[in-house]
């Protein structure tokens, strides 16, 4: 059956005041009507690597495999068709971000959601802004670099 169920989303917050402490996060949602019907949490008392620009997957991806896991062990007919990652996934300067390790490393297919651009193939962020400017909420862009490659889309979600 091809038809979407099931949507993840995964995230990871970082305390304020001791980096080393995290909490990763793992919903489920059914589609479309978007309920929560599967919440999974992980608190880290001490995240055992450091950040390093560009190396993000290597910090965060042992904190998803927990609840990765959990899921498969616990709810594994869950299993999300289509999981959003808190991170990039091909608009990566080594073109497979965050988004897409956990892709690979648990057969999920992943969209990366990115919270900071990495400005690469004449992709930055006045780019981005032009795009998206006469865009209506719900709306996408495709961003394309210089190169003719669509590496992901802008999207407005608000009017505003």
């Amino acid at each position: 059956d091809t038809t979407l169920k099931y949507v993840g989303a995964m995230d990871i917050s970082y305390c304020k005041s001791n980096e080393q402490q995290a909490v990763a996060a793992f919903l489920v949602l059914s589609f479309p009507d978007l309920e929560v019907i599967y919440e999974d949490y992980h608190v880290e008392p001490n995240v055992d690597s450091l950040y390093m620009a560009g190396f993000l997957a290597f910090k965060e991806v042992p904190m998803y495999k927990v609840l990765v896991d959990r899921l498969k062990e616990n709810k594994p007919e869950l299993w999300p068709q289509v999981t959003f990652i808190d991170g990039n996934g091909v608009l990566h300067p080594r073109g497979f971000g965050s988004a897409c390790h956990i892709g690979v490393q648990f057969d999920m297919p992943t969209v990366g959601i990115a919270k900071n651009l990495f400005h690469m193939d004449g992709i930055d962020k006045e780019k981005v802004k032009a795009l998206s400017e006469p865009l209506e909420g719900g709306q996408a862009a495709d961003l394309v670099g210089d190169s003719g490659k669509v590496w992901g889309a802008a999207l407005r979600c608000t009017k505003e």
